[in-house]
């Protein structure tokens, strides 16, 4: 067994792998490059490196050389072809007269020229010359990664301004591949002149229409580098890709857009408006992607979104009203103006009528007189064709705004013209309250109204609650007497009889039951001088006829002078 168990061990053993001798070291290629400004460079690079790799090398040393436009050159006139191998050019001995082989990588040396224990040799110097007509043929070169490399080269060299360098870039801007698109649009932005409109339409157009998502998000932020303060129409394109059926897309466009309502100029109020535009969106999406712009804008936008967040607040979708109520938060911390926010919201936009009631009362209750908001969303709510809706609005106005404020006013003036007749007849006692005494087109209107069959009473006691100007004054209270009725001490405007339109409408009320009672009561015969025009307690069961009014005007005054007569 233990002799088993020994053999178990060296069973699960495992091989050790044989080490294979070590690749001998190569030392490094010294180079020395020179542009024609002068300027020179020092790199050390593997011997298999190409003349590609020393023009990467040198591009980021010196970024306005691209290796595209990079032309090296070894002693003659001819440039080196970026395949050909640093190490075949150091294994001459005369690097200034050796012919240039290129090696393609099959080098069959571990070091220079073969030997590995060679020593090193002389310094590889070059001439750099920067030139533009590689890139500009690679602009129609068959491989799309070219042409980029080339868009990208002509924007570093080519002047800026140049129409012949924008002319062969612009050609590129339809190109099929997206990455040759995108560096189209990036270069031509570089070119352009300062403001150039056409560079900026053609940004425009790639963040509008173009189909791949990296090229929309590129032509997003070239946009948010180059745009100008309070720049409406790339704001406006910019909040469009709200729409944007890329997610990340969405994203990008929320943080942007919340960028730019950070700004200390104009960009910031249309960032806002841009954004609200999108809160009507029929997707809901879209809505709720404008509710987070907002929200992360937060109370510096307040003043200039508040009013259209009122359709989201009773949107249909709950994503939508949830996040809604959390913008609400964050533009209105104080608990009593979100309240009042959100009744505005429910009294405009809710989909019961009770809800919308119960918001009007709400306001009612709650809004300090004048407030403009609840002013103008209760005239709002008066004008939809809704009976219990109108007259609680109505009903409600007294205690939201001061005698004489013209909204209110018009508000009840619609209501007379085309709502219901029960709404009619609120309006009509409401007015009094709310119109002054001077108003003359208050008074037309209710004068109008005095024939009608079932807001003529109300209406004249409006007009006498308002003293109508064009009539006697008769204070609250007083009851007019004989001698006034009589006409004998009447006040008219000059050269002007009085009319039964321009006598004051207490008047015509008093004389109107006193009339009644006096032909009623046999005794009015024989009490001479000691009747009286007292005011009548009740006089709702009177029509209010001007033909009825003036005919028993003329009964009791023919009966008072038969009386005098008999006496």
């Amino acid at each position: 067994s233990k002799q088993s168990l020994i053999v178990m061990l060296h069973s699960k053993r495992r091989a050790v792998p044989k080490r294979r001798p070590a690749a001998p070291s190569v030392p490094p290629v010294s180079v020395e490059v020179r542009n024609v400004a002068g300027q020179t460079l020092h790199v050390e690079l593997d011997p298999r490196s190409t003349v590609r790799a020393l023009k990467q090398r040198l591009a980021e040393q010196w970024p306005k050389a691209p290796p595209i436009c990079q032309r090296l050159l070894l002693g003659g006139a001819e440039a080196l072809p970026d395949s050909q191998e640093l190490g075949g050019l150091a294994a001459s001995t005369e690097p200034g007269t050796a012919e240039v082989k290129e090696s393609g990588g099959n080098s069959q040396w571990p070091g220079y020229g073969g030997n590995p224990h060679e020593e090193a040799p002389q310094l590889l110097r070059f001439l750099m010359v920067v030139s533009l007509e590689d890139a500009q043929q690679a602009l129609s070169a068959a491989s799309g990664k070219l042409r980029a490399e080339a868009l990208e080269a002509m924007s570093l060299v080519a002047p800026k301004g140049s129409r012949g360098a924008c002319a062969a870039v612009s050609r590129l801007l339809q190109d099929e591949v997206p990455e040759v698109r995108l560096a189209a649009v990036a270069s031509l932005v570089r070119l352009s002149p300062e403001g150039d409109e056409r560079a900026k339409a053609a940004v425009l157009h790639q963040l509008k229409e173009d189909a791949e998502s990296s090229v929309r998000l590129a032509a997003l932020k070239l946009l948010m580098s180059t745009l100008p303060a309070g720049c409406r129409r790339t704001i406006d394109a910019i909040a469009q890709r709200l729409t944007d059926q890329d997610t990340f897309v969405v994203q990008q466009v929320e943080k942007a857009l919340t960028s730019l309502s950070l700004r200390p100029d104009t960009s910031a109020p249309a960032a806002a408006d841009a954004t609200a535009a999108f809160l009507g969106y029929r997707k809901a999406d879209v809505r709720l992607a404008a509710l987070h712009t907002i929200t992360a804008m937060g109370e510096s936008v307040a003043l200039r979104v508040l009013d259209r967040l009122g359709p989201v607040l009773e949107d249909k979708d709950k994503r939508v009203r949830q996040q809604a109520q959390v913008a609400l938060i964050r533009l209105l911390p104080d608990p009593h103006d979100r309240a009042l926010a959100s009744a505005r919201a429910r009294l405009l936009h809710s989909s019961t009528l009770s809800a919308r009631v119960g918001a009007m009362k709400e306001l009612a209750r709650e809004a300090a007189m004048g407030d403009e908001k609840t002013i103008m969303a209760a005239c709002s709510a008066a004008r939809e064709r809704s009976k219990g809706l109108q007259i609680e609005v109505l009903k409600s106005l007294p205690s939201l705004v001061a005698p004489g404020h013209e909204l209110a006013v018009s508000c009840l003036l619609q209501s007379l013209e085309d709502a219901p007749e029960e709404v009619r007849l609120v309006a009509l006692k409401v007015l009094p309250q709310l119109a002054l005494s001077q108003d003359a087109k208050v008074l037309q209107v209710l004068r109008s109204l005095q024939g009608h069959s079932q807001l003529g009473a109300e209406a004249s006691r409006a007009l006498r609650l308002l003293h109508d100007p064009a009539g006697t004054m008769v204070s609250a209270g007083e009851a007019p007497s004989a001698h006034n009725l009589s006409g004998h001490d009447h006040k008219a405007k000059p050269n002007a009889y009085p009319t039964y339109d321009s006598l004051d409408m207490a008047v015509q009320e008093e004389k109107q039951a006193s009339a009644v009672r006096r032909v009623q009561s046999e005794s009015y015969l024989h009490s001479g001088m000691k009747a009286d025009f007292r005011r009548p307690g009740g006089i709702a069961t009177l029509a209010r006829n001007p033909l009825l009014s003036a005919a028993l005007d003329i009964v009791a005054l023919e009966e008072k002078a038969a009386a005098w007569r008999s006496r």
